[in-house]
């Protein structure tokens, strides 16, 4: 059996919850992750997220937008509805 060298832990402000439209309209980007050595030595350690189209509304009929932005150390990708409205609760 290995022991992992690291620990990982991921909080969220705003637990996602997809019959809750005032929660669903909170940025996902509230998640915090972090990354502990546990044997003291740097590790180089990727995380990745991923999220499906159905997170801007719920519906699998409506057309959304992604787009990317790359940089040295990060890959932001964002989504919105191609046809937008107003939330209303």
């Amino acid at each position: 059996m290995v022991a992992s060298t690291y620990l990982t832990e991921i909080r969220s402000l705003t637990p996602p919850n997809p019959h809750d439209m005032f929660r669903r309209s909170l940025p996902f980007s509230y998640a915090t992750p972090s990354v502990i050595s546990t044997d003291g030595d740097t590790h180089d350690v990727k995380l990745y997220a991923e999220i499906s189209g159905e997170w801007v509304s719920g519906d699998n009929d409506l057309a959304v937008n992604w787009t990317t932005t790359v940089s040295e150390k990060i890959i932001i990708r964002q989504l919105q509805l191609l046809e937008q409205w107003p939330l209303l609760k």
